[in-house]
């Protein structure tokens, strides 16, 4: 179950905002939809509140646009994933990581951190957890203008770096978090997102 804020209100923003295709949009944003929902109600509700013919008709229609297979394959997953009652789901968690690497090489960071913070929920992994906290102050270091106040550039620095070198040890190999941690993540991203299931 979900344990913190997710600003998915910034994260539909950049979505609306940005030039995707429509279809990019419709699934990208219908498929946060539902896994905010998978994600806030107990496993035993889970089955009252999805459909799983609604759900099989979106993955096929996700499979068979012809849009990026970056987001697109991630996608496939995540919806057929959430069929599933159980609590935690490695398969959900990985593509939810995948799509926040799509996001994140797209430019819409608030996207990047829904989709991070949804892995770790969907995990409940310490290394999940880790790398979403690492990506939201990667996100606050970005964001800190310049001529601020300089302890507070070098507290999150120092949060970062310490952060970094847990995910490190935890072995988790993301580019989403700014740190180039390993090679490991690129190659272990499958050619279609059916192979995850």
């Amino acid at each position: 179950m979900l344990r913190f804020k997710l600003d998915t209100d910034a994260a539909v923003q950049e979505l609306v905002g940005s030039a995707l295709p429509p279809l990019v949009f419709v699934h990208t944003y219908e498929v946060l939809s539902l896994l905010f929902a998978w994600l806030i109600v107990e496993p035993e509700a889970r089955a009252v509140l999805i459909d799983p013919e609604r759900l099989a008709g979106l993955e096929e229609m996700i499979l068979l646009a012809a849009y990026d297979t970056a987001i697109r394959d991630p996608l496939a997953v995540i919806v057929s994933r959430l069929c599933e009652p159980c609590a935690t789901d490695a398969k959900l968690a990985w593509a939810c990581l995948c799509a926040a690497e799509w996001a994140r090489a797209q430019g819409f960071v608030g996207v990047m951190l829904v989709f991070a913070h949804c892995a770790a929920a969907a995990s409940d992994s310490i290394a999940y957890y880790l790398v979403a906290e690492l990506a939201t102050v990667s996100v606050e270091l970005s964001r800190i203008p310049a001529g601020s106040e300089p302890a507070h550039a070098r507290d999150l620095y120092a949060r970062w770096k310490q952060l970094a070198e847990m995910v490190a040890e935890e072995s988790c190999f993301v580019s989403l978090t700014g740190a180039d941690l390993s090679e490991g993540f690129k190659h272990a991203l499958p050619e279609s997102g059916r192979c995850l299931q």
